[in-house]
């Protein structure tokens, strides 16, 4: 009998260190997703077109509804001494019970450390989970934003991470944001707007590729750029909406 499911290491970008787990990138599945992140979706391109790659991802899909998801997961980590994992390199997550499933497997492996951008913040159901999902000391969760989808609810703790489909689209990143990926990685880009641009597409040539693995800005718990600013302003545990924020800011 084959595995049910699989979780894989690395890759040119994650590294070695970090094992991903991704289901497919579908309107099914993010839910969140704007007109502009399914245009450029890498998930749809490259290797994640060949056919083992797409019925590897639908078969972790249908495994996930399923309860034995939460116990396969928890197991195959432990098993293969996992320490850092991406949740969705691709796919997203695609309904409330789905958190609550991601909720326990981090609860059960709290010495693994787990991270993962999500539009799904975007879905009314899924919003309070992920909150408390990221809320948990052993994940790192980012809201994925860009210009069509609207300013994200800052939380504490959960940084918002900017999508550019080119260079003048990366100028125009809210400089409040905490990092900027680019779709176009030709010419050279340190900081957008003032915001760090994500070190593996900044389009600076190393000696030593950098990778998710060796920067680890993704995955270790950090402070949200906002919250240094606004603090003074902020009773513990009150979210507010960035319209609101930028009110704040100028009090």
């Amino acid at each position: 009998m084959g595995k049910p499911a699989s979780i894989t290491q690395g890759n040119n970008k994650l590294g070695a260190m970090i094992y991903g787990w991704s289901l497919p990138a579908s309107e099914k599945i993010c839910i969140g997703a704007s007109a502009l992140c399914a245009m450029y979706c890498y998930a749809k391109a490259g290797f994640f077109r060949m056919g083992n790659v797409k019925s590897s991802h639908q078969k972790n899909y249908q495994f996930s509804l399923t309860a034995d998801f939460v116990d396969w997961m928890v197991a195959t980590i432990v098993a293969l001494w996992i320490r850092v994992v991406r949740i969705h390199v691709g796919g997203d997550f695609y309904d409330a019970e789905y958190v609550e499933k991601w909720i326990e497997i981090v609860e059960r492996c709290p010495r693994v450390q787990f991270f993962a951008y999500t539009r799904s913040w975007r879905d009314d159901e899924c919003l309070p989970l992920l909150v408390r999902l990221a809320g948990l000391p052993n994940v790192q969760m980012w809201w994925s934003i860009d210009r069509e989808t609207g300013p994200a609810p800052l939380y504490r703790g959960i940084r918002r991470a900017y999508f550019a489909v080119n260079d003048i689209d990366a100028k125009n990143a809210p400089d409040d944001c905490d990092l900027v990926f680019r779709d176009d990685t030709n010419t050279e880009m340190k900081k957008a707007n003032g915001v760090q641009v994500c070190p593996v597409e900044n389009g600076v040539q190393t000696q030593v590729p950098i990778t998710c693995s060796s920067c680890g800005i993704c995955w270790n718990k950090a402070e949200t750029t906002w919250e240094g600013a606004l603090s003074p302003f902020l009773e513990p545990d009150r979210e507010i909406l960035a319209p609101e924020a930028l009110e704040l800011a100028n009090v």
